[in-house]
């Protein structure tokens, strides 16, 4: 199977005396506080995407996904929020076997799995 580009400069980081773990947080940082510029800016389909990329540095890292599930919320996208909420629930069970943070839970706090309208 090959590895991801991104995989490949972590390692090839590593090996030249570089910490993988400070390399994966910088990425999440850096999308993380571009997201929240867009997001400021009124650009939420671009925050998005920056929000995914933090995400992709940083998988298990709860913050860019308040990011996304924050963005979905404010576009009306419940199920896409509540979607979101539940892989992170279910890959930090899985991985560290943590439940998400309260301020995680808060977001989605009264958000009912029922409560956006289809559109047709």
């Amino acid at each position: 199977m090959k590895k991801p580009l991104a995989m490949g400069f972590a390692q090839r980081f590593h090996e030249r005396g570089g910490d993988p773990q400070r390399f994966r947080r910088g990425g999440a940082l850096r999308g993380e506080a571009l997201a929240e510029r867009l997001i400021e800016s009124g650009d939420p389909a671009h925050a998005l995407d920056a929000g995914f990329a933090a995400i992709a540095a940083d998988p298990l890292r709860e913050t860019p996904h308040r990011i996304v599930i924050r963005i979905h919320l404010d576009e009306g996208n419940l199920r896409e929020a509540m979607r979101q909420y539940d892989f992170y629930r279910r890959i930090v069970g899985e991985q560290l076997g943590l439940a998400p943070s309260p301020q995680m839970d808060a977001l989605v706090d009264g958000v009912s799995r029922h409560d956006e309208e289809p559109r047709v």
